[in-house]
């Protein structure tokens, strides 16, 4: 698999149903997506990937409150809001328990407004 074709795999369009202060009109299971989370660069050292992110949100504002991975703990400055019709760039460390894995779910979790996922392939780093 090449690397640009990885990339494409790590591309993942979150979608869930947000929860809005503001009356939306639209039929009973409309499900549009909220936000599209991509990511940028994916290294892989070790039991720890540093992840590079860019969140564009398609609805009011969201507060991206935690992020999680299995057998993983996350570090991320955050909370961090993404506006409507923005870029937000990010900077995640998620250092696994034992070994990482060559590829896994980040759960991205916007409180109120809901909960998504972006699927991880990472490089492996050549230093």
């Amino acid at each position: 698999m090449t690397h640009h074709s990885r990339h494409i795999l790590a591309i993942l369009i979150l979608t869930w149903t947000c929860v809005s202060a503001l009356p939306v009109v639209a039929h009973d299971g409309s499900h549009t997506p909220s936000m599209v989370a991509r990511v940028d660069a994916a290294t892989m050292l070790g039991n720890r990937v540093d992840l590079r992110l860019t969140l564009t949100g398609f609805r009011a504002p969201l507060v991206l409150d935690e992020m999680a991975a299995y057998g993983a703990t996350v570090q991320f400055q955050g909370p961090l809001t993404v506006g409507f019709a923005e870029d937000t760039a990010l900077i995640v460390t998620v250092t696994f328990d034992d070994a990482s894995p060559g590829l896994f779910t980040l759960m991205l979790d916007f409180g109120e407004a809901g909960q998504g996922t972006v699927t991880v392939i990472p490089t492996v780093a050549t230093h």
